[in-house]
């Protein structure tokens, strides 16, 4: 038995075009890659090659044994296949303070929205009486804490992830993101990253929803011309 659809062959024409459009349009949407930075014994971004975005780090400590080095690395977050090398890890054997941070600065959202970071995350300690971990964005500005993170030890690496909603950081050329912890009276503690990545959903482009809506409206007078 031949099932035969009930529209004529210029709407079925209109219909297929208003449904490319809509997934060319959907397409168009997928999220780009910002920036990562697999951490292998260097500061550089890994991808995309000849980004602008570059990455810091700082470690004020006050008590004995503190540094901040390339630790042992993981594959979790890692992007598009990368192997694990190394991770930035800050440590200290005694420490009264200690004041830490990453920053990941020259992002450029331009024609997105939603931004979103993710890393790779391991913290241990056999003491520590205060301890705290931020995210922080800046946007020409000052500093602005978003989210209160990493409030317990992992033995192994755990993957975090963070979306800027709201529109605070859409379509922004030049924004600076951190990653900014302390930590007081602590012994053998440690703290590694690794895996930072940064990405945003694209805006669609205009034209995608001009051929969505073009298609939308062929299909409507296709099937009104036929209901005539």
């Amino acid at each position: 038995m031949r099932c035969v659809l009930p529209f004529s062959l210029p709407f079925r024409f209109a219909l297929a075009a208003a449904l490319c459009c809509f997934a060319g349009s959907r397409a168009s949407a997928a999220q780009d890659l910002t920036a990562y930075w697999a951490m292998n014994n260097s500061y550089d971004v890994t991808e995309p090659v000849g980004s602008s975005a570059h990455l810091t780090g700082g470690w004020l400590h006050v008590g004995g044994g503190g540094h901040l080095d390339f630790g042992t690395g993981t594959t979790v977050n890692a992007y598009n296949g990368a192997p694990a090398g190394s991770s930035v890890e800050f440590s200290d054997f005694i420490g009264i303070v200690a004041i830490g941070y990453l920053q990941m600065s020259g992002l450029d959202f331009t024609g997105h929205v939603n931004p979103t970071i993710s890393f790779a995350f391991q913290k241990t300690d056999l003491v520590t009486f205060f301890s705290s971990f931020q995210l922080e964005y800046r946007d020409g500005g000052s500093w602005v804490t978003v989210a209160n993170l990493l409030e317990q030890d992992y033995t192994t690496f755990q993957r975090y992830s963070y979306t800027f909603t709201s529109g605070i950081l859409d379509g922004r050329s030049n924004v600076d993101l951190r990653i900014h912890f302390v930590e007081a009276l602590d012994i053998a503690a440690s703290a590694k990253f690794d895996n930072i990545l940064i990405t945003a959903d694209a805006i669609p482009e205009p034209g995608s929803m001009v051929l969505l809506a073009g298609g939308v409206v062929l299909a409507g007078a296709a099937f009104a011309g036929r209901k005539r």
